[in-house]
């Protein structure tokens, strides 16, 4: 009797909180969906979704859209609809796998995490495959994992469904059956994690799927990182790894970082394997993102799909610091709760900064002073996207904060063409390139200018330049 009141109180605990997840998830990730304008790789899901959704490279994300906006039109919100809709998803599906690895506080506590995270919500809402690539990024590493635990072929099959799932959202997603085959190379040679109940069977079973299908991909990986390599002669808009470490520790935020890596020391002193899991899986794709960023371009959002082991790690440190309270009532939720506090700024900036900041109003301002022989050099693709034809546009010669390009000998090529030109830049708290600054220092005219309303330390905004051949600058209204 007892047991059975115990599992209609788990259960009923759990519908609870999948309702009350879902719908948390709902409502932070659609509100605003359709009022903000598209921004940076938007343009390209939008003006070339019903081109690469036909690819063999990151179709998924591409296909939905295509079948979003036959039923809804093309606009923001149908665009980014399967986004928020995978976003959504990933909040519930998160916890009803994971509770089975490390119980239900911790996986209630990370998908709180989710929410909270900054982000996920800007993937959210955001029209690209990012939260594609979360979503099945986490159950490939929860799949796996119960496979090889619970020595269960039909697990096996699921991860392995999950990470082609990944892979066509986004090609990076490679690196979860390449971190779980190291895991289960380790497995196959240890005795001490077959007495720990590790499947040999699995982990075996698991190298060989790799291994084949690693063969047969080997060209068709080589193919595209050398045209990656090819394509920019040098980083236009990567990081180089210094840079890439500090970018990966600001988008997963500090506090879940830091808590997530003394969560793994705690969870490799009490199970030395499942710690390494962990360990493995979150770190062979940072050093992937890392030393891409010495080759070839690279973000660090082409490790997204390692995010969900994060967010584990730092709820299972809330969870041990919740037993060690556990006499002290509601104090034993102080750690949690002041992480939740920590990631408030960001998640809160998401929507002041979206909401202050618009594009349009800078394709706006052009179109009042623009003259029919004016050229417009624009960085910003959304500024592309909403001038609609307006303006006589000029193709950027890279990103404004790489110093490889010329950009003395370009932009004087630009400004031989017209007596006018009006140069769009999107500002960040990373400086342009000297050449570029200090040719704008020296030959334009910084004519308007929008920062983002924030809480928070990030810094985004737009800024309009007017450079005249005369030397003679008009006044603008």
């Amino acid at each position: 009797m007892w047991s059975t009141l115990e599992d209609a109180r788990i259960r009923h605990f759990d519908w609870i909180a999948l309702l009350a997840l879902t719908f948390f998830a709902l409502v932070t990730r659609s509100y605003g969906l359709s009022e903000w304008p598209l921004v940076h790789d938007e343009y390209s899901t939008v003006h070339a979704a019903n081109e690469r959704y036909t690819s063999l490279i990151n179709p998924a994300y591409y296909t939905l859209v295509v079948g979003s906006f036959n039923l809804f039109g093309i606009s923001e919100w149908s665009a980014r609809l399967p986004a928020m809709l995978l976003g959504v998803l990933s909040v519930p599906i998160f916890y009803l796998t994971w509770r089975n690895v490390l119980g239900r506080n911790v996986a209630l506590i990370g998908a709180l995490f989710i929410i909270f995270s900054s982000w996920h919500l800007w993937y959210s809402q955001f029209s690209r495959f990012y939260t594609g690539v979360f979503l099945f990024g986490s159950l490939s590493y929860y799949f796996y994992y119960q496979a090889i635990r619970s020595d269960s072929l039909r697990y096996l099959v699921w991860a392995i469904l999950a990470n082609i799932a990944a892979i066509l959202f986004h090609l990076t997603s490679v690196m979860v059956p390449a971190s779980c085959a190291l895991f289960s190379l380790i497995i196959l040679f240890s005795r001490k994690g077959i007495k720990a109940g590790y499947s040999r069977r699995i982990a075996a079973t698991h190298i060989a799927i790799c291994s084949l299908a690693g063969l047969i991909s080997l060209s068709f990986l080589w193919q595209i990182a050398v045209r990656r390599m090819e394509h920019a002669g040098g980083v236009t808009w990567g990081d180089g790894a210094g840079e890439m470490i500090l970018n990966i520790t600001r988008h997963i935020q500090l506090p879940i970082a830091v808590s997530a890596f003394f969560g793994m020391l705690l969870l490799l002193r009490k199970d030395i394997f499942k710690g390494l899991f962990f360990m493995i899986g979150i770190g062979m794709p940072i050093i992937f993102v890392v030393v891409c960023a010495i080759f070839l371009n690279s973000r660090s959002v082409y490790m997204f799909y390692a995010f969900p082991l994060l967010l584990i790690l730092a709820a299972y440190l809330c969870e041990q610091a919740m037993q060690a309270l556990s006499n002290y009532g509601v104090a034993s939720y102080a750690f949690a709760i002041l992480l939740i506090i920590l990631l408030l700024p960001e998640t809160i900036s998401h929507y002041t900064g979206r909401k202050s900041l618009d594009i349009r109003e800078a394709v706006e301002f052009v179109e009042k002073a623009y003259r029919p022989n004016d050229i417009v050099l624009a960085f910003p693709w959304e500024f592309t996207h909403y001038a609609g034809g307006k303006f006589y546009m000029v193709p950027r010669p890279g990103s404004p904060r790489v110093s490889k390009v010329a950009w003395k000998e370009e932009l004087q090529l630009y400004t031989d063409k017209a007596e006018r030109m009006w140069i769009i830049l999107e500002s960040f708290r990373a400086p342009y390139a000297k050449e570029l600054e200090s040719w704008l220092m020296h030959n334009a005219l910084l004519v308007w200018r929008k920062y983002e309303q924030r809480i928070d330390y990030a810094v985004r905004g737009y800024e309009i330049y007017l450079v005249n051949s005369s030397k003679k600058i008009s006044s603008i209204p």
